[in-house]
């Protein structure tokens, strides 16, 4: 038993007063520990944010105190070095693969009402509340001054395409609404969208919750399905609210920190690197 199971089986006893049967790691990303508890009483889910993203925790706790979605998890007790949250049964996204088109429509829906939530400033949130960046252009500045680099140091990324990237993001700023900023999950992944019986189960993991215009947080989900399945995603969401020339706009805002993360990926790497020659016409 390692410390960290000691130090679960210790909180979920003095603190919720209930004796852990089991624990299991399912952590996918670095950023944080994540475990599935089942106790006497019921099941759950614990995260341990590593050092340098404690802000982690006060993103979830966040979203699932303004918003109250039942496809949403609830939170149990907030520590301040952890977070105990309901588990949601169910397949993740990319392992259900649902072929039911009422699912996007549902899904769709869902990420209506979590931009219900009107917000201020843009990028991250903040512990005050608010996005990192008070306006688009320091937004895109950090962006640019932090993944620029990451994309300059991968030796088969076309530097020409670097600098038409840039050009293009500047030139469309204007696609950028500076005074619609919603409340964003920001990581609409295939693993963080669960499955039960062909219906949509549950959203999780908010700790990238971030502000900005809803196109952004669309531009994720289409990055991931850019084909009929995203646009039973639209039509549950309400293809007229959006501007699918934003959605493509903010995908390639999306493609410079995603690009690095799959340089190593060959395969992954040629599909977004292609995909972003074709969003900037490259």
């Amino acid at each position: 038993m390692t410390k960290l199971d000691k130090k679960i089986i210790f909180i979920f006893k003095q603190r919720l007063h209930e004796e852990v049967v089991s624990i299991n790691d399912c952590s996918h990303g670095i950023a944080q520990v994540v475990k599935i508890v089942e106790t006497d009483k019921n099941k759950y889910i614990i995260k341990f944010p590593r050092k340098g993203n404690e802000l982690m925790i006060y993103r979830e706790n966040f979203v699932c105190s303004h918003l109250k979605i039942k496809l949403l998890p609830k939170i149990i007790l907030k520590g301040r070095t952890f977070l105990i949250e309901t588990f949601i049964n169910g397949e993740t996204l990319n392992k259900a693969k649902p072929q039911n088109i009422n699912f996007y429509n549902t899904l769709g829906k869902t990420i209506k009402k979590i931009h219900q939530i009107k917000m201020s400033g843009f990028g991250e949130l903040m512990t005050g509340g608010k996005g990192r960046q008070a306006n688009p252009t320091q937004h895109i500045e950090f962006l640019l001054k932090e993944n620029l680099p990451l994309l300059s140091k991968i030796k088969t990324f076309d530097k020409k395409l670097l600098q038409h990237t840039k050009k293009f993001i500047y030139d469309n700023i204007s696609l950028f609404d500076s005074d619609k900023s919603v409340l964003l999950h920001f990581d609409l992944i295939d693993d963080n969208i669960l499955v039960k019986n062909n219906k949509l189960a549950g959203i999780i993991d908010f700790g990238d919750l971030s502000c900005g215009p809803k196109e952004y947080d669309l531009a994720k989900a289409y990055l991931e399905n850019p084909n009929k399945k995203f646009s039973h995603i639209l039509n549950g969401y309400g293809k007229n609210l959006v501007n699918m020339k934003k959605i493509k706009y903010f995908a390639v805002l999306h493609l410079l920190y995603i690009i690095p993360y799959y340089s190593s990926h060959k395969e992954k790497y040629a599909q977004y690197s292609k995909l972003l020659k074709a969003l900037v016409k490259y």
